[in-house]
């Protein structure tokens, strides 16, 4: 396979993925890894047509097949993977680092599909009663982001392989925090057609609007460090990397930040949000917390938050009533994929399969061979439109050249190259390996018999 794909491609692959096939026992086996594989072939691919603003025809396949389920289903299972069995498995997993960074980055190709898919609402519409299970997962995520704090050293070159594997995986859980925070937005989006199980899970169970104005105190995609030289450097998280920014530019309202006023605007001023919100004094205190934010210069970038000042004005003089009514009950949807899930989860079991799987190198599911069809999957030439400016691999800074054996990692200075290379050597010869296979994978048949004689 090899990118961009076609609308039948497509179309072939999600008709493929089976709801059955979302469970523990298949992670880290060959089948687990083609199916990731053709995921992130998808994921590539509709982020490709949105850059390109043509035909989305990715995100129509999901809708058509009715595979959303799946989608959610997959998330919530490598989620409960990474929170229960992963802990236990860390030493196995850093022995298998390409296999085991790859489950581990499962999740954030799932969510990022997940996002672009949901900008359309008959997507989201489709999900029905796992809306549920996806708001409380979006809940936990924020929940993450509130305690989040930036870590105070860069990665040692001589790290472990336990150590880097860590890194990584907490830098994938921060990415993928901040993507469902786009997903929760395109369901807020459609407040006045989701289900009042939904809605008030959204609103009084995860009491998610306190949870929105928590994000935007604590801001976690800007962070501002002091330097060496005693000065404020200040950087943003935006489309998966952090990007230094002046200091002026903190001004600029970001895209994540963006995310998260929307959902307010959304969940504040919809009617039905503004019927079912069960107001108390302490959550209009939280709320209130949001009016020193709004500032002229917010709402010249986005507008419509006029009308959100103007409620929390409103907010201000009104009295909450304290007269609840206490002879009531409520029936609650309860998020039964989740609930089903985990009751699958027999941490023991699943600990020991997967130091079994992950030591498995037989042909289809050995590192090298993972390696090659991972790289392989990638061509740079198409993907040109979704990168950033390089970075150099060992500083960060803006990189002019790249690796001349690889061709995939950046560097500002020869001197940085030379300080990576104890690191990058090992990943540089696999990539070579895997664009060798795709070179002569990609020959006409009868070059390759006479290469062969």
């Amino acid at each position: 396979m090899s990118t961009p794909i076609s609308a039948f491609e497509a179309d072939m692959f999600v008709a493929q993925l089976a709801t059955k096939s979302v469970s523990f026992d298949i992670i880290a086996t060959e089948r687990w890894y083609r199916t990731h594989e053709t995921l992130e072939h998808l994921n590539i691919q509709a982020h490709l047509n949105v850059q390109s603003q043509c035909e989305e025809f990715v995100t129509e396949s999901f809708i058509t097949h009715s595979k959303i389920d799946y989608l959610i289903k997959d998330i919530l299972t490598i989620d409960a993977w990474k929170t229960k069995i992963f802990p236990n498995v860390v030493d196995a997993a850093a022995a298998h680092s390409i296999k085991s960074y790859l489950i581990l980055y499962h999740e954030a190709t799932l969510v990022n599909l997940l996002e672009i898919i949901f900008f359309n609402k008959e997507a989201v519409m489709q999900a029905g009663d796992l809306l549920i299970d996806l708001v409380d997962y979006c809940s936990r995520k924020m929940a993450y982001l509130t305690t989040w704090t930036a870590p105070e050293e860069p990665p040692r070159l001589d790290q472990s392989d336990r150590d880097a594997l860590l890194k990584n995986h907490s830098d994938l859980n921060f990415a993928i925090a901040i993507n469902s925070l786009s997903i929760f937005r395109y369901i807020t989006d459609q407040c006045s057609d989701i289900s009042l199980a939904v809605l008030t899970r959204i609103l009084n169970f995860n009491n998610m609007i306190c949870s929105c104005v928590h994000l935007i105190e604590q801001s976690p995609w800007l962070q501002k460090k002091v330097g060496k030289d005693k000065k404020a450097k200040f950087s943003i998280f935006e489309n998966g990397n952090w990007k230094d920014i002046d200091q002026e530019e903190c001004q600029r309202l970001g895209k994540v930040e963006a995310q998260i006023w929307l959902s307010l605007y959304n969940l504040l001023l919809d009617n039905e949000c503004r019927r079912k919100f069960v107001y108390n004094d302490a959550k209009k205190t939280v709320i209130l917390r949001l009016r020193p934010y709004i500032e002229e210069v917010l709402v010249d970038q986005l507008p419509v938050l006029c009308h959100l000042q103007r409620h929390l004005d409103e907010l201000l003089i009104m009295d909450i009533p304290n007269n609840a009514p206490t002879d009531s009950f409520i029936i609650e949807q309860v998020p039964e994929a989740t609930n089903e899930i985990m009751s699958k989860c027999n941490v023991k079991v699943l600990s020991a399969r997967f130091e079994t799987l992950i030591k498995d190198e037989s042909s289809g599911t050995s590192s090298m061979e993972i390696a090659k069809s991972m790289a392989a999957m990638y061509d740079l030439d198409n993907l040109d439109s979704l990168l950033e400016d390089p970075k150099c691999g060992k500083c960060g800074r803006l990189a002019e050249n790249r690796c001349s054996k690889c061709k995939s990692e950046w560097y500002c200075s020869r001197k940085c190259q030379v300080e990576a290379w104890k690191i990058h050597k090992p990943i540089c010869d696999v990539l070579v390996q895997a664009i060798d296979f795709k070179t002569r994978e990609s020959q006409p048949r009868q070059g390759r018999i006479e290469e062969i004689v």
